[in-house]
């Protein structure tokens, strides 16, 4: 096994690790629970599903490829929700390890999103976040952004950046 395969592993474990703890917290749901008629009211009402997008790069700078998962969950109601809803996970390396971290993004989304814009931050790219910017237009509804523009940050800045 080659050192990268080694990081591509590690990240793998990282997320499972994540996932796992998510699962016995009650913050998820296991997939194969997610029944509306099965599910306690204490357990979580959303599911990760095992469709999930992993993209890396090194974005903090230490030579070791960091990770980003990103996924839709399942709604286990049935329900697709009122918006659509995206979930990720970044995983960054450090001396003791890899650290996956769920809540990354959430400070920065609510820096930085209105009810007219938002990005979201699907792959890691020659060092950066990058994402998908969606800007609500004049006439457009709450649920369809029709303006589209790539954002991207840097893991140690807030500051969400677009292209015009």
């Amino acid at each position: 096994m080659t050192q990268a395969q080694s990081e591509y592993v590690q990240i793998a474990d990282a997320f499972d690790y994540w996932k796992n703890e998510q699962l016995q917290i009650g913050t998820y749901t296991a997939l194969n629970r997610c029944n509306p008629d099965s599910i306690p009211a204490s357990e979580g009402r959303l599911s990760i599903p095992n469709d999930i997008i992993i993209s890396f790069s090194d974005i903090n700078n230490d030579s070791l490829l960091d990770g980003l998962v990103v996924f839709e969950p399942v709604y286990c109601d049935g329900s697709v929700g009122k918006k659509w809803v995206q979930h990720q996970v970044l995983i960054l390396s450090s001396p003791e390890g890899y650290r996956p971290d769920g809540n990354f993004f959430e400070a920065i989304k609510a820096a930085n999103t209105t009810d007219k814009i938002a990005c979201y931050f699907d792959r890691l790219q020659d060092g950066l976040i990058m994402g998908t910017l969606y800007e609500r237009g004049y006439y457009d509804e709450e649920c369809c952004r029709s303006v589209t523009k790539p954002c991207f940050m840097f893991v140690n800045d807030t500051e969400l950046r677009y292209y015009e």
